[in-house]
This record gives C-alpha cells, structure tokens and sequence, in this order.
C-alpha cells in the first residue's frame, strides 16, 4: 500500500518475484485480459488489477490478480492560534488549533518542515515562529503542514521622573520611554493640553486649573502588540508640581517733594521652596524684601524662587508720588508809629499733604 500522491509500479521486480525467469507479463483491468491497463507503471487508484505473464518458448500464459491500495491523505486543518502575551504561552496541542481535519488523526509537533526536529515544548510555545504540525492517520498516511505562532512582550511605559515647572511654561516629556507597544496615549488630570498625546515624547502646557491646584498628573498608556490571551495595556503616571509663588506688597509715597524717602515693603511670601529673591524696578535680584529711600517713580515689582531661578513672577507695578512743591504768599504789614503793630500774613498755602506750620526767622 501506499499513500497519496504516490503510485504503485506493477512492472517491479518485487511485485512478481518468485515466479518462473523469463516470462513476459501485460498488465489488466479484467480477469479475461481484454482491457489494457495504460498507466500500470503508475496506478494511482485502489483496486485488483491483473497480470498476464506468458511463456514465450511455449505460448502458454498465467492470469493472476494483483491488489492495488492508494491511500488518501488525511484532511488537516491548521488555525493559526490567536497571538498571546508573556506569561501566557501557546498550546499546539488545543483542538481549536486543528478544527476541521479528519477524526482519529495522531499529531506531532516539530520545528521543522520535515518533520526531523521534535517540538518538545508544543503545549507551552513561548517563541514567535512558524512550526509545523503532522497528521498522521489509520493507514499511516501523513501530512505536514506549518502553524504560526505569535508570543509579544508585555508592553512597558514609564511617564518619568517628577518635575516642578513654572505656571504656563511648556514641558517636555523627554524622560518618558515605552517599549513593545502598537499605540500611545497621553492623558492628564487637569485642564492642560499635549502637543501630540499620541508621541512618546509631547510637550505639556498646563492650564488655568493645574496652577491654581499646583500640581497635575499626567498618565502615559501603551497599548501591546498583541490583543490576545495575557496582552494589556502598560500605564504610568507622574506628577508635576506647579509653583505658586505669592506675596503682599505695599508701598509709600515720598512725603515732601524732592525727597527720596519712598519705600516698598513685599511681605506674606508664600509658595515654591520658600526661598526667595526679589527685584525692584529691573535691577539685580536681591535677598532684601524692604526697599527704601525711593525717588518718584514708577516701580516693577518681582520676586522668584532662589532654587528655582526661571519661574519669575510679577507681583505689583507701583507708582511712588511726591506732593506738589510747598507755596504760599507772605503779606507783611508795616507797624504804626512807634508801636509793635506791623504784621506778616501768609497767604494761599499750596502743596505738600494741605496740613501746615509756620516758623519765623527761624524760629518754633
């Protein structure tokens, strides 16, 4: 017997061996030899078939029956298993993976096409390849056909270390990394927005209620590679911390004109590490929050954290005034004769704060 695609050569030796040497044989559908078998060097179909074989020297001749089996392969079905993610691993041996073929089938497993290198770990493939599966029926018929087989890495992202961040200044996210991923997404808890939430690497502007909270988190998520048994999604956060930084500033006016005797005062600091630098009017940062001896002006008033130098914030415009210069007419009034009667009036007093006093020659 033999298996298909294989034939059976009726003009081999094997097939008439022990008979008489010498004889001359043709080959028959029927008992009586009166149909020619064409194909006798390949028969492809199960069935008897008849062998003439004649002595020549003497004419006389021997019909005898030959029985001819071709097998038909067994009916393998291969469905490639759905892709899985480590941990889990693949089973070749599963029914769903040979759906479909013919009952009784025997199943071997090999890395191999033909079938010389045994797969000893078929029911727990953790490597992504093509193998191969043989089917192996009753009459020993076998067909050999590949499987595939896809085992993705868990997906990783990390968002990054923790970052303190001025309030509205972009912030890249170049520490973020992922690995084993199909898509990316970004997403935060405040009301901030990304450049591209889908890039590993975006850049974050925070919005009005991250600074007024302080703080806001920012979660990167990675889809895998795989959708199957085991895949799902890897996520991680990080937070970023928005300094606020605040303080009070008052202020007084010079009191007599052209005076220097202006002062600002910044107090109630509040926010960001809580050491502070200050800065009147554009001129160099200073430790000192009490500024005196101010001339009339106008005055820009700063102050940043000390450990934190880029986040400035602007905490007042200030308008330092003088008063008007001091005025008034004197009116004297001569004496009569001889007498202590003469008199000087002033009159019409104007500017500095409107509330006077008055000396003679130097005087109290």
């Amino acid at each position: 017997a033999v298996c298909q695609p294989a034939s059976v050569d009726l003009t081999a030796a094997a097939v008439t061996a022990g008979s008489d040497a010498g004889l001359t044989y043709t080959y028959w559908t029927d008992p009586l030899a009166t149909n020619a078998l064409i194909n006798y060097t390949t028969v492809s179909e199960t069935a008897t078939y008849f062998i003439k074989a004649t002595n020549l020297a003497t004419d006389c001749y021997l019909i005898h029956s030959v029985n001819v089996i071709v097998n038909p392969l067994p009916k393998l079905v291969i469905n490639d298993p759905p892709t899985v993610c480590l941990p889990v691993t693949v089973d070749l041996s599963s029914a769903a993976v040979t759906a479909g073929s013919d009952a009784g089938l025997a199943f071997t497993y090999w890395s191999d096409v033909s079938a010389t290198s045994a797969l000893a770990n078929y029911t727990s493939v953790s490597v992504s390849g093509t193998y191969f599966i043989k089917a192996t029926n009753a009459n020993s018929c076998a067909v050999i056909l590949p499987v595939k087989v896809v085992v993705y890495n868990q997906p990783t992202a990390y968002a990054g270390p923790p970052a303190t961040l001025c309030p509205g200044s972009p912030f890249p996210l170049d520490g973020a990394t992922a690995t084993n991923y199909s898509t990316l997404l970004w997403t935060s808890s405040g009301d901030g927005t990304f450049d591209d939430p889908t890039r590993m690497n975006p850049v974050y502007t925070n919005g009005p209620n991250d600074m007024a909270s302080g703080t806001v988190t920012l979660t990167i998520t990675a889809q895998g590679l795989g959708s199957g048994p085991g895949c799902a999604p890897a996520s991680h956060s990080v937070n970023l911390f928005i300094i606020k930084l605040d303080a009070s500033v008052s202020y007084s006016d010079v009191t007599c004109y052209g005076a220097n005797d202006g002062t600002i005062i910044i107090t109630d600091f509040a926010g960001g590490s809580g050491n502070y630098e200050y800065r009147v009017d554009g001129f160099g940062w200073q430790s000192k929050s009490q500024y005196k001896n101010l001339a009339p002006g106008v005055y820009n008033v700063e102050m940043r954290d000390l450990l934190i130098p880029v986040c400035v914030r602007e905490l007042a415009n200030i308008t330092i005034i003088q008063p008007d210069p001091l005025s008034a007419t004197a009116e004297p009034q001569d004496a009569t004769c001889l007498g202590n009667d003469g008199t000087i009036s002033i009159i019409n007093p104007d500017g500095g704060s409107g509330s006077y006093e008055y000396s003679m020659n130097g005087g109290v």
